[in-house]
C-alpha cells in the first residue's frame, strides 16, 4: 500500500464517484479504478459499490476512508519532526543521573533543554556511577550524569561542575562552633560517608582528597545514598562527609561545615559512548556545558 492508494481512495470519497475523483486528481478514469481494485485485493475486502448514482463506500470503504485521511494528516507532521530529528531537535534520550545532581545541576540542565528543546524527549533513570557505565556500554543509557569515568574504553566525560566536600555535623557537636573544618579534625572522629562502590565515584575522590592530605581515617558507617548521610548525622552516629550540593537540604538538627582540603575536590561530568553519533545527544551535551 502507497500513500498514493490513501490520496486516491480520499479523493473517491469525496467526490463520491470514481470519473470525477479521476478528474480531481487529473488521472485516468481506468488508472484510479484499477488502483481501487489494487487496494481491494490487498486488503481482502470491498470498499465501494457502486451505483445508478456513482460509488457508494461500503462499511469497511467509510472506516478506510477515515483513516486514510487521519493518516494523510499526519504525514506533513511526521515529515517536520523527522527534520528535526535529523536536526537534533527531537527524538528521546535515555539519561542516567546520580541523585545528588538532581539538587543543582539537573534541574538547570533539564530545563534549558525544554527551553530550547521543546520536542526532546528525556527519559530519566537514577543510577550511580559505576551503573552508569554498564548502562552506557550496554546502550541502556545514552548519556549519563555522575563522576567523569577515566579508564573507560569508548566512553567520553565532560566536566559541568566541580563539586567539593564539606562536614555535616549535629548542631551540638564541638566542631559545630568552628567556622571550617580540617581532615586532621576529623582523626578521632566516627565518620559517615555514602556507600563504596568500584570505580569512579565519590569514594576514589575522597580516599584522593586523603591522600594528598596524607591521613587515613576510618569510615564507621556508609550510606546507600549521599542524603541517607544527613539522616544518620541528625541520629548522632558521628559526622557526614558529603559533597556541598547537599549544603541546601535542609534536616534538622544538622548544619555544615567546608573542609579545608576538599574544595573543588570532586567534580560532575557528563559521559556517553564515543560512537554514538546522534545530532540529538550532541545538541545536549552542547546545552548542557551552557547550563552551569
Amino acid at each position: 500500500m502507497e500513500l498514493r492508494h490513501l490520496r486516491y481512495f480520499e479523493a473517491i470519497a469525496a467526490a463520491g464517484n470514481v470519473t470525477r475523483a479521476a478528474a480531481a486528481l487529473h488521472i485516468s478514469q481506468p488508472s484510479l479504478s484499477q488502483a481501487v481494485k489494487e487496494l481491494e485485493a490487498e486488503l481482502g475486502m470491498a470498499l465501494l459499490t457502486r451505483g445508478p448514482r456513482g460509488s457508494l463506500l461500503t462499511d469497511a470503504g467509510r472506516e478506510f476512508a477515515r483513516q486514510a485521511s487521519d493518516i494523510l494528516q499526519r504525514v506533513p507532521e511526521a515529515k517536520a519532526a523527522t527534520r528535526r530529528a535529523a536536526q537534533g531537535a527531537a527524538g528521546q534520550l535515555l539519561l542516567g543521573f546520580t541523585g545528588s545532581s538532581v539538587f543543582d545541576v539537573l534541574p538547570g540542565m533539564l530545563q534549558r533543554a525544554r527551553e530550547v528543546l521543546p520536542d526532546l524527549s528525556v527519559r530519566m533513570i537514577e543510577m550511580l556511577t559505576d551503573k552508569q557505565i554498564e548502562g552506557l556500554y550496554a546502550r541502556r543509557i545514552d548519556v549519563g550524569v555522575g563522576r567523569p569515568l577515566s579508564g573507560q574504553p569508548g566512553l567520553v566525560s565532560r566536566v559541568i561542575a566541580q563539586r567539593s566536600f564539606i562536614a555535616a555535623l549535629h548542631f551540638r557537636h564541638p566542631l559545630a562552633r568552628h567556622r571550617e573544618i580540617s581532615l586532621a579534625d576529623l582523626r578521632d572522629e566516627p565518620l559517615i560517608t555514602p556507600q563504596h562502590r568500584p570505580g569512579p565515584g565519590f569514594h576514589s575522590h575522597f580516599l584522593s582528597m586523603l591522600s594528598k592530605a596524607k591521613l587515613h581515617l576510618q569510615v564507621a558507617h556508609e550510606a546507600t545514598h549521599m542524603p541517607t548521610v544527613l539522616g544518620l548525622v541528625a541520629a548522632g552516629m558521628g559526622i557526614g562527609i558529603v559533597t556541598d550540593e547537599l549544603r541546601d537540604l535542609e534536616v534538622r538538627d544538622v548544619i555544615y561545615r567546608p573542609l579545608a582540603e576538599g574544595k573543588n575536590a570532586a567534580q560532575l561530568a557528563l559521559s556517553w559512548r564515543e560512537d554514538n553519533d546522534s545530532q540529538t545527544l550532541a545538541r545536549f551535551i552542547a546545552l548542557a556545558g551552557n547550563s552551569r
